[in-house]
């Protein structure tokens, strides 16, 4: 990204305030919006970066690095309150190198220029001490400024992050709703992930007793074959006619299930073709090894092991006299999961993200596996 250096804007300057508290901090601005079209680019960089990290604790530190060295701020010449917004965003990418010393100086550089900035109080709100002193700070802003859209977001974040998912989802769904009216679509579609977990996460709790108090960053970890068997156990109920009420070490109770054809694919009964190896060997399960594993588990568990290949057997059959397709449009008839697939999503214990495909390569995560085993129990 080539430096971004700002020419003075016209007289539509902001009125600045020196300010001894919070109160005098936050003020209705009566600038226009225009003063940071031009940084545009940047906020959705930001904003890609924060949310990546909000979500699955993945942080690109080169495309911090990168969106840092293109920040300019030296220019004296340049509006105030622009500069501001940038020496914040600077500030708040300091905090994701782990510089809090270098954040809090860039903070108060900010301050001084516009205090009230959304982007300052946000990087202000960030170098309190805890979560719960982080939300104290941003009720205190949003008691005076009730409708600052990306004060509403991060007070979501870290409602999130405290796990309480119904005032989270209250907090985000508000904010979306100001960026809507302001038409600063950008922010939803950057944001539209957090938002999905968040209702993803008040989903599965609402009504589902966790065990273990899994945290939301480990709710965003990929499945592996041990982490879902140990959550299977942690979680639900469905593999209890398996284990008859022993308890067995996780290493131990995989190697049972792959033995028993848990693992296996129904075209794959004795486990000839090693089709076990799809999902004992993956460092990340898919949507599609979870669906065969939770289908295995359902026919076997209910007695119906001479089911288990019913979707596959009806549309090989009708296939011979009429020109028919697979009813999910990635998932062939051929595929020897396809009656895992099918299975799942007919019996509503998975779904079709957009109506038509599965996306069968697509990681499982632990919120969207636990989603599942909520569904299997009810």
């Amino acid at each position: 990204m080539k430096k971004i250096i700002f020419s003075i804007l016209t007289a539509a300057a902001f009125f600045l305030t020196s300010c001894a508290s919070l109160q005098q901090d936050i003020y209705t601005s009566s600038s226009s919006s225009v003063v940071f079209d031009s940084i545009q680019e940047v906020e959705n960089t930001f904003i890609d970066i924060d949310c990546n990290y909000i979500c699955s604790h993945n942080l690109s530190y080169q495309q911090v690095q990168n969106l840092l060295n293109s920040l300019d701020t030296s220019d004296q010449h340049q509006e105030p309150a622009l500069k501001a917004r940038l020496l914040s965003i600077k500030g708040l990418l300091y905090l994701y190198q782990g510089k809090a010393s270098k954040a809090k100086e860039t903070y108060i550089e900010a301050r001084v220029l516009q205090a009230n900035d959304s982007y300052t109080l946000l990087l202000a709100s960030r170098l309190e001490k805890s979560n719960a002193d982080q939300l104290d700070y941003l009720n205190n802003i949003l008691r005076i400024e009730n409708d600052d859209a990306v004060i509403l977001t991060e007070k979501a974040k870290v409602l999130y992050l405290m796990q309480s998912y119904d005032l989270s989802l209250a907090s985000i769904d508000k904010a979306f709703l100001i960026f809507s009216k302001n038409s600063q679509e950008n922010y939803r579609t950057g944001y539209a992930k957090l938002q999905e977990n968040i209702w993803r996460m008040y989903k599965l709790t609402n009504n589902f007793d966790l065990q273990n108090n899994i945290t939301a960053k480990e709710l965003q970890n990929t499945l592996t074959v041990q982490s879902m068997i140990e959550y299977t156990v942690n979680n639900s109920t469905l593999l209890n006619f398996f284990t008859a009420g022993n308890k067995y070490k996780t290493s131990d109770l995989v190697k049972k299930l792959e033995k028993a054809g848990y693992f296996s694919s129904v075209k794959d009964k004795e486990n000839q073709n090693k089709s076990s190896l799809e999902i004992t060997k993956s460092k990340k399960l898919t949507r599609k090894n979870a669906a065969r594993f939770l289908w295995n588990v359902y026919i076997k568990s209910q007695g119906k092991n001479d089911l288990a290949s019913r979707y596959s057997d009806y549309y090989t059959k009708l296939s011979q006299s009429h020109n028919v397709s697979s009813p999910i449009a990635d998932i062939k008839i051929e595929d020897s999961d396809f009656d895992a697939v099918l299975g799942m999503v007919e019996n509503q214990i998975m779904e079709l993200p957009d109506g038509k495909n599965f996306y069968p390569s697509e990681a499982i995560s632990l919120v969207d596996y636990l989603n599942c085993l909520k569904l299997f129990k009810n």
